[in-house]
């Protein structure tokens, strides 16, 4: 690959005759174009927006630069500077699940690549219960408190504080997380919150009186 200048083309009939070419300049590329999507990975979570950053390599020259939320049957004009571009979409009217993302290139000798990905829409929070101690319990000291938490997909991250604006400690991720709650570090009190947060930044908080 690369540029070649004065190249000449001889070529010699049957007679004897020679012709030659005038002198030439090639630029020869045998590369593809390249997508890279940098942020979010493929088959992340988002919630009602859309933000896409990545980069375009093409050796030649970038000649068209789309991309389709519609599995290609309709594409969008997508700019790029020095090969880098981002795409930002309001998807706040697309259902919940998979939405689909295809980032097409053309350079301009005209090889064309496509980059296909897929987005999680989840705007819905986790559901949160506490199933230990049972509703109705009296508690005193050290506890086990256990949680099942549900969410459409992902697996949300639990948490602790021992009141509103106290830094968080995470629950260990399991079917049912659970900690031991009402020592020195992790206190017993009508004040402490626990929160669900998942992949998507949906969250569910509950504090004392949503226990039972």
């Amino acid at each position: 690959d690369g540029e070649f200048s004065d190249v000449v083309i001889s070529a010699v009939d049957k007679s004897g005759n020679r012709y030659t070419s005038p002198s030439l300049t090639l630029a020869v590329n045998n590369d593809w174009p390249v997508v890279t999507i940098n942020s979010p990975k493929n088959t992340s979570f988002v919630k009602n927006s859309l933000n896409v950053s990545g980069s375009i390599s093409a050796g030649s020259g970038i000649k068209t630069l789309e991309y389709s939320m519609d599995n290609g049957e309709t594409w969008k004009h997508l700019p790029q500077r020095s090969g880098v571009f981002a795409i930002s979409e309001n998807i706040s009217s697309y259902e919940e699940g998979g939405i689909p993302l295809d980032i097409r290139v053309v350079d301009t000798q005209d090889k064309e690549a496509v980059y296909s990905a897929i987005y999680v829409k989840d705007t819905v929070a986790p559901e949160v219960k506490l199933v230990i101690p049972e509703e109705g319990d009296i508690i005193n000291g050290e506890n086990v408190m256990a949680f099942l938490v549900k969410d459409d997909g992902s697996y949300p991250t639990l948490q602790y504080a021992k009141s509103s604006g106290s830094p968080w400690v995470d629950f260990d991720h399991s079917s049912m997380p659970n900690k031991v709650i009402g020592g020195a570090d992790l206190p017993l009190s009508n004040n402490m919150v626990f929160r669900a947060t998942d992949a998507a930044g949906n969250v569910t908080t509950l504090e004392s009186k949503d226990l039972g």
